[in-house]
Parts: structure tokens; C-alpha cells; sequence
């Protein structure tokens, strides 16, 4: 079988492949406005519910596709790829949950402002700290890069009481 990707895959496509992430981040979970037309016609933003229960949000722009298919009640669990001309060249995969003294309405809350509000440096998941209008705290303690990451979020109330915390790891995809 021939090479798709190699490890100069990076070195080539490295650059876009960030700042697609970035952008696809921006555009997915952590954007409120879902199913609405981007700016130009090579950007489209879409989530669906599917039959097994998950929903899957799909962002396209020129020769990268984003999918992000989770599962969402207490906890949670999802897998983002990111494809290069139809190729998986990068996959992430999550899970997290809510505690049970936690409102899970005020926790996903603050979830998707954090995930809309992703710092440049470290496209996964929310920024190293963020705080909700609703007061609630996120924290994301991250280590690595894009090739090879993983991380710990957490969310807590005013008084340091622990909400919600969740993991996360990924990097590229090379054969």
C-alpha cells in the first residue's frame, strides 16, 4: 500500500492543518450559531442528530473536512477527525462529566463559551482559562503538540467546588 501521509506531512501541510483546526474549533461546538452559511461559499458548518443517539457536527472548507461526533447527557464522549482531501490526517478523542451535584445546564454552558473562546497556541478543546458569564471557572491543563497532545479541563464554581471535568488526547495520523 502506498503512503498516504508521511512524516513530512507536517512539514507540508502542518501550517493549514492548525489553523483549519483552529478555525474548525471556532466554528463547531463552541459556536452557537450551528447550521448557518460561513462567509463564502467553501465554508459550510453543520450538526446533525444521528440514530444511534449521537449528533455530528461537520465543518468544510476547500480540502479539509472536521467531524466531530459526541455523545451528551452526564457525561460525555466524542471523537473530532480532521481529513485532507478526504484522507484522516489528525483525530482527537474526548470524554467528560458532569458531577451530580452540578447543573448540567449551566456546566455546558460554560463549556461552549470556553471551547468558542480556544486560545491560537493550543487548538483543542478551550483555553488554558476561561471564566463564563455565568461565573463558572474552566481550566485546561494541556501538554504536547499537534502531532502527539493530550489534556485535563475541569470546571468549577466560585467557591473552588469541582463540576465538571473531562480528558482529552490526539494528535496526527500517519501511514
Amino acid at each position: 500500500m502506498e503512503k498516504i501521509f508521511s512524516s513530512n506531512f507536517i512539514g507540508t501541510h502542518g501550517r493549514e492543518l492548525w489553523r483549519f483546526f483552529y478555525e474548525a474549533t471556532l466554528r463547531s461546538y463552541g459556536n452557537v450559531n450551528l447550521n448557518k452559511e460561513g462567509p463564502n461559499d467553501e465554508t459550510s458548518c453543520e450538526a446533525n442528530a444521528n440514530d444511534d443517539g449521537s449528533n455530528t457536527i461537520v465543518f468544510e472548507k476547500g480540502d479539509w473536512s472536521y467531524s466531530d461526533k459526541y455523545f451528551r447527557d452526564d457525561s460525555f464522549s466524542g471523537t473530532v477527525t480532521i481529513s485532507y482531501r478526504s484522507t484522516a490526517c489528525f483525530a482527537m478523542v474526548y470524554w467528560g462529566k458532569v458531577l451530580p451535584h452540578a447543573d448540567k445546564t449551566a456546566v455546558y454552558t460554560c463549556l461552549q463559551s470556553a471551547l468558542g473562546a480556544i486560545e491560537r497556541n493550543h487548538p483543542w478543546r478551550g483555553p488554558d482559562h476561561f471564566v463564563a458569564n455565568n461565573e463558572l471557572c474552566y481550566t485546561n491543563l494541556w501538554c504536547g503538540k499537534l502531532e502527539k497532545f493530550h489534556g485535563q479541563e475541569k470546571i468549577d464554581d466560585t467557591d473552588g467546588c469541582r463540576l465538571y471535568e473531562g480528558n482529552y488526547f490526539g494528535g496526527t495520523i500517519l501511514r
